[in-house]
């Protein structure tokens, strides 16, 4: 009933009207998102069509090539290909991806549909699928059929990361330790607002290096030039004692604002900034700066390492003080036909 077929540039307009028309795309999901790293992911996404309709897509599949690692050849001469093939990924480059499906595909339809990609993909060269679904926030529309078809085909899940979302729609618990650190930040005068990215990028990469050992997923240029992609989707807020003439950043927080969710992409403090409790101000004005938007959802992000094994306690309950609770992002996996 389907028939696909791998992305190429010409694809382009097609492809982005789809993800806009779809009942579940986002904007992550548009080609100036995707191919801000084309050089660190070789590109695997799909194009489907239905079977005798090719001028309309139906749904598209952000995806990359995970090649396997090669092993030593027989007799220690050289490698070779790894026997076991490689991974088709939905998408590496990305937090979620998932099939983006037309508001018309039927449930029915989304499970042909991916009973029929599984051997297309295995006889690309393929043997596994890991497939990472867009969470319920971020859909226009329910769409969660892929996990039904995939579970039919006897998908496993194995990961599942805990993240934190705020439903805007209702009031916020009452919290004193939200509360508290308000009332702290006020007496250090701390004030929140758009500030530039190349005054936080310092701050978050200074973060994240002595609390995690690791820099930020994107560097200033790359956020700078999605930015100008998106500037209605990508802002940054910082947080400042006011009588500082040199509004030095003390915490800020980089926000991803999707059709009906807020999402916090990045959160960093100072030691001052810890002090003040500065974060909790910029926080608080994220949230009622999307709550103005007309949002749903504000997202805080996961709180989860070593692939959602150990969780991270005391950012969980900083979370919570603002009234977040559990969602999540999982991963399945399934061998493809004949592996």
């Amino acid at each position: 009933m389907f028939t696909f077929r791998f992305y190429t540039p010409d694809d382009r307009p097609a492809w982005d009207e789809c993800v806009l028309r779809s009942r579940n795309g986002v904007f992550l999901f548009l080609r100036a998102y995707l191919e801000y790293h084309a050089d660190r992911f070789e590109d695997a996404s799909v194009v489907i069509h239905a079977e005798g309709r090719p001028g309309r897509i139906v749904a598209v599949l952000p995806a990359n090539r995970q090649r396997a690692p090669l092993q030593p050849a027989e007799h220690g001469h050289g490698t070779t290909a790894n026997a076991h093939g490689d991974t088709f990924v939905t998408h590496g480059g990305l937090t979620f991806g998932g099939l983006v499906m037309d508001e018309k595909l039927g449930g029915t339809q989304v499970v042909t549909l991916l009973r029929e990609l599984l051997p297309w993909l295995a006889a690309n060269g393929f043997a596994r699928l890991k497939y990472k679904p867009t969470p319920h926030l971020y859909h226009r529309l329910p769409s969660e059929e892929d996990l039904y078809a995939l579970h039919q085909l006897g998908a496993q899940t194995t990961q599942v990361l805990l993240s934190s979302t705020l439903d805007l729609t209702r009031p916020c618990p009452t919290s004193s330790a939200r509360k508290n650190a308000l009332r702290i930040a006020s007496r250090h005068n701390i004030q929140a607002g758009p500030c530039a990215w190349e005054d936080f990028w310092p701050l978050l990469t200074q973060t994240l290096q002595q609390r995690h050992g690791v820099n930020p997923v994107h560097s200033l240029e790359e956020i700078r030039l999605l930015a100008s992609r998106f500037p209605d989707r990508l802002e940054v807020l910082g947080g400042w004692p006011s009588q500082d003439a040199s509004q030095q950043l003390q915490a800020g927080a980089v926000l991803f604002h999707y059709d009906g969710v807020t999402h916090t992409q990045y959160l960093a403090s100072s030691p001052a900034g810890r002090d003040s409790h500065a974060q909790h101000r910029v926080i608080d004005t994220a949230i009622e700066s999307a709550r103005a938007r007309g949002q749903r959802w504000f997202s805080f992000g996961t709180s989860t390492t070593e692939g959602g094994h150990v969780l991270n306690d005391g950012l969980l309950h900083h979370k919570e003080i603002f009234g977040a609770r559990g969602t999540i992002l999982q991963t399945l996996e399934l061998d493809l036909p004949g592996h």
